[in-house]
Order: C-alpha cells, then structure tokens, then sequence
C-alpha cells in the first residue's frame, strides 16, 4: 500500500496499491473489500471530497488523478497531473498535487480539471496537506538540499499560500 484515506464519514477506507495499479474499497463496519478500483499506473496519494461523493487517486506513472465516484466505483474521468505526481489534498474546489519531477505543487480545478497554478517547492515534493480554510498548503519533500543528518534540513517543509498567485512562504 502506498497511503490510505477514509471518507469523510468513515465508513470507507480507500487504500492505493503502486505495483498493483489499483485501489482497494474497504468497508470499515466489515473490514472487508467492497470493491477493486483498476488505475492507469503507479496508485500513490488518495484525498476525499469534502462531502464524500468523489475519491480522487493518484495515478504517478501516468502522470494524472482519476476521478473516482463513490458507490459505484468506477473512474468517472481523469485529469492531467504533471509528470510525476505523488501527494493529492482536497483545499475547497482544488486538487492539491505534487509533482516530483519537476519540484513542483499543481492546483488543479477540481470541477474543470483545469490548471490554476503551480508553485515551486523544496525537492522532490511528496506529500501535501491543506488548512481546513484552504488558505495553505504544507508541502513535504523526499530529500534535502542538505545532508540528512541535519535535523532542520530533514524537517523543511515549503509553505505555499493559496490565494491568487500561489505564493511560497518559507
């Protein structure tokens, strides 16, 4: 499994599989599969809507984000996602994604599917988190600029702001 991510309302733990290209739809009362969800390449980070209804899936070798409708669980579209994206949050009506290939966080529309902006971050962006307001985003990265063994080079974080003309902060 490469991540994992409930719904909204819990019943649902949705879990990406990277070698399987597939995410698997779990019912949390049972514990079982409810469903197998085939993706396009590479399953990598998972993010909910807000209301539940759509589960959005990272598809890292074929560069895009399904779209996937909850209950049925079928791939309702997908959007283009850079080269190499790895992290997915959910900030309002945008998709928040990594792209590692290019040191890069992607806002993407979620109605559209449409780019709204880019914003350079710290190397190789792998996660990202969004406030509940959607005013910021928290991006992780895979590998400092700067020896490891360096506490504040292993904890660096790019900060963006989200507003018009995504702004990076740290």
């Amino acid at each position: 499994p490469w991540d994992a991510a409930f719904s909204p309302d819990g019943r649902v733990l949705a879990v990406s599989d990277f070698t399987a290209n597939a995410a698997a739809i779990i019912d949390t009362a049972t514990g079982t599969v409810a469903a197998g969800v085939p993706l396009a390449a590479g399953g990598a980070g998972l993010a909910w809507s807000a209301d539940g209804k759509k589960l959005y899936a990272v598809e890292h070798a074929a560069g895009s984000v399904a779209e996937i409708e909850a209950g049925t669980w079928r791939v309702a579209r997908r959007f283009k996602a850079g080269f190499n994206p790895l992290g997915i949050a959910v900030a309002g009506t945008s998709l928040l994604v990594t792209d590692d290939a290019r040191d890069m966080l992607l806002v993407i529309d979620a109605g559209s599917g449409e780019m709204r902006g880019t914003a350079d971050v710290l190397e190789e962006p792998f996660g990202v988190a969004a406030t509940a307001d959607g005013k910021l985003a928290v991006v992780t990265n895979m590998l400092p600029r700067t020896p490891s063994t360096d506490p504040a080079a292993s904890c660096a974080v790019s900060i963006v702001e989200l507003a018009e003309g995504l702004r990076r902060t740290d």
